[in-house]
């Protein structure tokens, strides 16, 4: 499945995958300098690339 995302300055990006999603917080989180922008990429809107009218959060999608 892809999904589509609203970044931090309001572009939309994509398409990628969950599998993405986690691959690119699991590096940001180890990164002390990089803590900002982990807490903005889990608040970042998300949806599937074909139903732009559901959208959500990326940290309620990944649960």
């Amino acid at each position: 499945m892809e999904w589509l995302y609203l970044d931090p300055k309001g572009k939309t990006q994509g398409p990628c995958s969950i599998a993405d999603f986690k691959k690119w917080l699991g590096g940001m989180r180890v990164q002390p300098n990089l803590r900002k922008d982990y807490e903005e990429f889990l608040s970042c809107f998300v949806w599937r690339k074909d139903f732009d009218t559901s959208r959500t959060i990326l940290k309620k999608l990944l649960g």
